[in-house]
């Protein structure tokens, strides 16, 4: 996120005005974190965003191995859920306006659930929910997204 900031910071220095956000999966949370920091952004399309890292660790089928990892060096469940509130979307608000925020999930994902991304859409009042026919990877959420963005009139 500091890299990105900094990335912003240089275009801005350079006169570039317009920034937007296409992200997926753990970009997802980037992206979202950084709607919580940045207000001008003009629009954040995030897909299959990860918005609880616990579920993402501790119930996801895609974090066996960190799981392992993390089990290994004696680091619970109860350690994570501590420090939770300091890196997780769903404890912000976006300082950019909600209404550009679109929300994009795919009904079978295991790694992103639906709920999990419905629970931040409508924290994030205003903002917009698209479900798309997939699961976490896919090419079809991409297209739909693109699609959407076009119709709203950010691209």
């Amino acid at each position: 996120m500091i890299e990105l900031r900094q990335l912003i910071a240089g275009l801005r220095a350079h006169g570039c005005r317009d920034f937007g956000v296409l992200a997926t999966s753990y970009g997802g949370w980037i992206g979202a974190l950084l709607a919580t920091v940045e207000s001008d952004l003009r629009f954040v399309a995030l897909m299959g965003p990860i918005v609880n890292i616990e579920h993402a660790i501790w119930a996801s089928p895609a974090a066996r191995l960190i799981r392992r990892e993390l089990n290994r060096a004696n680091i619970g469940a109860s350690l994570v859920a501590r420090h939770f509130h300091l890196s997780s979307p769903l404890h912000c608000q976006p300082v950019c306006d909600p209404a550009r925020v679109l929300f994009v999930t795919g009904e079978f994902d295991s790694i992103a659930p639906s709920d999990e991304i419905e629970a931040i859409h409508q924290k994030w009042r205003g903002s917009e929910l698209l479900s798309v026919r997939q699961g976490h990877f896919g090419y079809r959420m991409m297209r739909e997204t693109i699609a959407r963005l076009k119709e709203r009139g950010d691209l």
